[in-house]
């Protein structure tokens, strides 16, 4: 007895949120199982990075040009600021109102690059130049679009 109606059918044959969350957690993970001996995630590498590049910034901008939620922020921040390699900017709660990358955070992502690199190569092996390519200009416009994250 066939279970699967027309409506189930076409969004298990078509549904590209899916396909995307199943790539972005295996292309993850790749980043991570390679970065794992640094003893740092690749979502903490890119907040370091992400810092790095714009200079002092807040959490909550964190969160919205990278697509995380408030608390997965919160707890890699926390991680990043208690290891020293993020600087905060606190607030009489002692809430974070900014943070920015560290000398020691500056050195730590350098520290990282070679693992980075063979996680990068795997995940374009994965991918294979058309995927990736498609990946990178999606992303790029992504990041570029006000509107979006």
């Amino acid at each position: 007895m066939k279970h699967a109606t027309a409506a189930i059918e076409e969004i298990a044959d078509g549904c590209i949120a899916f396909r995307a969350r199943i790539l972005g957690r295996a292309i993850s993970a790749i980043y991570d199982r390679t970065m794992g001996p640094c003893g740092m995630s690749i979502a903490q590498v890119n907040i370091l990075v992400f810092v790095g590049k714009v200079g002092e910034v807040s959490p909550a901008l964190i969160g919205e040009k990278m697509a995380m939620e408030k608390s997965t922020v919160s707890r890699n921040l926390r991680g990043l600021i208690d290891d020293g390699l993020l600087d905060a900017d606190t607030s009489d709660a002692q809430r974070v109102r900014g943070v920015r990358l560290s000398a020691k955070g500056r050195r730590r992502v350098e520290a990282v690059l070679p693992e980075w690199r063979r996680a990068q190569r795997e995940a374009l092996e994965l991918l294979g130049s058309g995927g990736s390519a498609a990946i990178k200009s999606l992303g790029d416009k992504l990041l570029h679009t006000s509107a979006s994250v």
